[in-house]
């Protein structure tokens, strides 16, 4: 009975494991996915930024050749900075923005493996207490087995004595016949210790 119990703990020992795995492995492809997502959008942003300040690089070299002649470049530029600058403004709070929600996500999704590892981690010690208290209980058998073969032993060792002592002095009250009682009594004892 105490072999089914052990291999029951081991059992659930091991279905503990694998589930903490399981755990670990959701919340880290979880954590992944938010990951990629947020730096597909950073890099999309940052490249629109750089093409608006390539679209500015343009438009100044093209000030610095026209000067004043070509009023409407300057007011394009103007324009254009403008823009950049109102997209590198949105860039940042887009970034920004997105960093808080992937850091919440990261933080609620730790939490969550945490409390997961913790359930999955008093599973296991309920499995180990359970396979460590099969396992002394096994122990324990074992030692107190050659206990109990010594005290049947001693208490037959007892018997045969008393009834030797008693065989004895009944012997020696008894006359011719006793003796002859007593040597048939002694081969009897020898025949069923045979």
């Amino acid at each position: 009975m105490s072999d089914k119990t052990g291999d029951e703990a081991a059992e659930r020992l091991v279905r503990a494991l694998q589930a903490t795995n399981q755990a670990i492995i959701g919340g880290t492809v979880e954590m992944s996915e938010r990951n990629v997502k947020f730096a597909q959008g950073v890099l999309q942003q940052g490249s629109e930024v750089l093409k608006s300040y390539g679209r500015t690089q343009t438009l100044l070299q093209e000030l610095v050749e026209l000067t004043q002649r070509q009023q409407g470049a300057f007011l394009a530029l103007v324009t254009s900075a403008t823009a950049a600058q109102e997209q590198t403004i949105h860039f940042a709070q887009n970034t920004l923005e997105q960093g808080i929600e992937v850091l919440k996500g990261q933080a609620e999704s730790a939490r969550a493996l945490l409390q997961t590892l913790a359930d999955r981690y008093q599973e296991q010690q309920e499995a180990f207490q359970t396979l460590a208290a099969e396992s002394a209980r096994a122990y324990m058998d074992f030692l107190s087995t050659p206990l109990s073969y010594y005290q049947q032993a001693l208490a037959t060792a007892e018997s045969m004595t008393r009834q030797g002592m008693e065989t004895a002095q009944q012997m020696m009250q008894s006359d011719d016949r006793g003796w002859r009682s007593w040597t048939s009594q002694k081969e009897d004892l020898r025949e069923e210790k045979t």
